[in-house]
């Protein structure tokens, strides 16, 4: 990796038994892959430890799009770090599941998140609302220009019509050039997909309870709610329950009514009421999943 005779695009380390020490050497690596899009490393215990020099690692980096620790022991001290890294780099697809993050370290992910797609939201907003004003105070102009000319006897002037439209033509023997390829995306808490499953993201084992529970949900909402470019949220085998599932129903139901956003894929745990997993089906648009739940490796 570090000759950098080829161009890596994917890499995938799954299952290899990479520890602390494994993934400190392979992130001082990480900066000279320019090309690297996706990584796996799923199936590496590596912690916490592992997780921080993984971070440091692609600190900066604005050419990959994908990551993958499941089951990797993370816990909720590793949420710190992969909030920073996710929020400043181009990543758009991030899978977590099978850890151990918890209702802590998903809110550590979800914080800058919900910031970025609120304060886009808001933007967007403010920029709707003054397009109207503007076309409101174009057309009442109109009108009041009109009023005064009647109100002069002038008549009105007669209305253009409209010179026919030249056909171009086509030039016989010319090929077309080649598109450029797009722009490298833009670094930044832009997140497409984002998998949390099986991550004890419940009110069992948590300092506060089911109030942090309650808590980390809310970040949930107000992250469907607003933002536009989320496509695909994965909690399933976490017993988020009633109150979960209600935040959720929420959170579809304003995403779509009240801020006219695309759906999204959403796969969620069926130990809920269910009215509620039915509802959410509903208001889904048929984007709602249920799968079952698959075990952490032993």
């Amino acid at each position: 990796m570090e000759k950098s005779i080829y161009d890596i695009i994917t890499l995938e380390l799954m299952d290899n038994m990479i520890e602390e020490y494994g993934m400190r050497r392979f992130s001082k690596a990480l900066p000279a892959c320019p090309a690297l899009l996706n990584l796996r490393l799923d199936y590496n215990e590596f912690g916490d430890a592992g997780c921080q020099h993984l971070c440091e690692g692609l600190a900066g980096n604005e050419t990959m799009l994908s990551l993958s620790l499941n089951y990797c022991g993370l816990t909720a001290k590793s949420a710190r770090c992969l909030g920073h890294m996710i929020a400043t780099t181009a990543l758009r697809d991030v899978f977590l599941d099978g850890n151990d993050l918890g209702c802590a370290g998903a809110e550590q992910i979800l914080l800058p998140l919900v910031a970025k797609a609120e304060a886009e939201l808001q933007e967007r907003k403010q920029a709707e609302e003054a397009k109207l004003a503007a076309e409101a105070a174009l057309k009442a102009a109109e009108e009041e220009a009109k009023a005064n000319r009647f109100a002069r006897g002038a008549s009105p002037p007669p209305t253009p019509t409209p010179a026919p439209e030249k056909k171009s033509k086509k030039k016989k023997g010319k090929k077309k050039g080649k598109k450029a390829p797009p722009p490298p995306p833009a670094p930044g808490a832009w997140v497409h997909k984002l998998h949390l499953a099986d991550n004890g993201i419940d009110g069992f084992n948590e300092g506060l309870g089911e109030f942090q529970s309650i808590q980390c949900m809310k970040l949930f909402r107000r992250l469907i709610a607003s933002s536009e470019c989320l496509q695909e949220l994965d909690l399933e085998d976490n017993y988020i329950g009633d109150i979960g599932g209600n935040q959720l129903l929420d959170a579809l139901i304003e995403r779509k009514q009240v801020n006219s956003l695309p759906g999204i894929k959403l796969q969620t745990t069926h130990r809920m009421h269910t009215n509620t997993l039915k509802d959410l089906i509903k208001y889904g648009a048929g984007n709602i999943k249920k799968k079952k739940g698959k075990k952490k490796k032993k």
